[in-house]
């Protein structure tokens, strides 16, 4: 039997307690893999596809292969609105959301924001069928929990994207949809109250206001306050395992601190 210890593995790439870490790696095969350093081990994914390589019943993913099931009982002449998940393709698609959810925070932390993109859009269309179409009622909600993240997430994503070409004004329109979003969200999960508390909303609107400042080209007053305020989400974010929400807050602390370095051009 092969030695299957990944002991060498893990003290050769040792794990930050409140620092996400991810790498692209050349497997054996000659292709690149995802790793994803966690606290208990490594996750590695293909970059493209499903995370894990597989490809259920020969299709791309199991959200694949639930919209054909749907698209052949349509065609039987039934209405789409009968169409019913069975509890077992509901676990099937829980599965899936997470395995993409773990590429996406891989994929933040290299800074493929395309990649992040369609990640997101995913799991987005997992939440949705799960939403409209799970038969069970605890099926119907239980991913419903991460949609206003994952939402956060593509908004961050789109804007990025924008960045990276310097259209600022569509950077700003990324993110004021996805404040939209957020905010549909929080209502259709029926938590319209604690949208004020919305760690989602802050750090969009966070993005916003640097964006707008960098855009004309003003200096910001930076206390030690805000930095401590960051670095505490941070910590929290990571200990509640919000990889994402934590990816996106570290970028914002590395800006504020990237800001403080620089010298005044006064």
């Amino acid at each position: 039997m092969a030695n299957a210890d990944i002991t060498q593995l893990m003290d050769d790439w040792p794990y930050q307690p409140g620092r996400l870490q991810a790498r692209l790696i050349t497997a054996h095969d000659g292709r690149v893999r995802i790793q994803l350093r966690l606290n208990l081990g490594v996750v590695q994914m293909y970059p493209s596809g499903r995370p894990d390589g597989n490809k259920p019943h020969g299709m791309l993913s199991q959200l694949h292969v639930c919209n054909d099931r749907q698209a052949k009982f349509v065609r039987t002449g039934a209405a789409m609105n009968d169409f019913q998940l069975t509890a077992d393709e509901c676990v099937e698609l829980r599965e899936e959301f997470a395995q993409y959810y773990q590429r996406c925070v891989a994929m933040m932390v290299l800074d493929d924001h395309a990649s992040v993109k369609r990640d997101a859009k995913h799991n987005l269309r997992i939440i949705n069928f799960c939403r409209r179409f799970a038969g069970d009622q605890d099926d119907r909600t239980t991913l419903m929990r991460f949609w206003s993240h994952v939402e956060m997430t593509l908004a961050r994503a789109c804007a990025m994207l924008a960045i990276d070409r310097q259209d600022a004004p569509a950077a700003l329109r990324a993110i004021e949809r996805g404040m939209n979003a957020v905010h549909k969200s929080y209502i259709a999960c029926g938590r319209r109250k604690q949208l004020g508390q919305s760690p989602e909303v802050e750090l969009l609107q966070s993005m916003r206001e640097r964006l707008i400042e960098q855009t004309a080209n003003d200096r910001v007053d930076l206390t030690d306050d805000a930095r401590a305020r960051l670095a505490e989400q941070l910590q929290a974010a990571v200990a509640d395992e919000k990889y994402e929400l934590a990816i996106a807050l570290q970028d914002q602390l590395h800006a504020i601190e990237r800001d403080g370095d620089e010298p005044s051009s006064s």
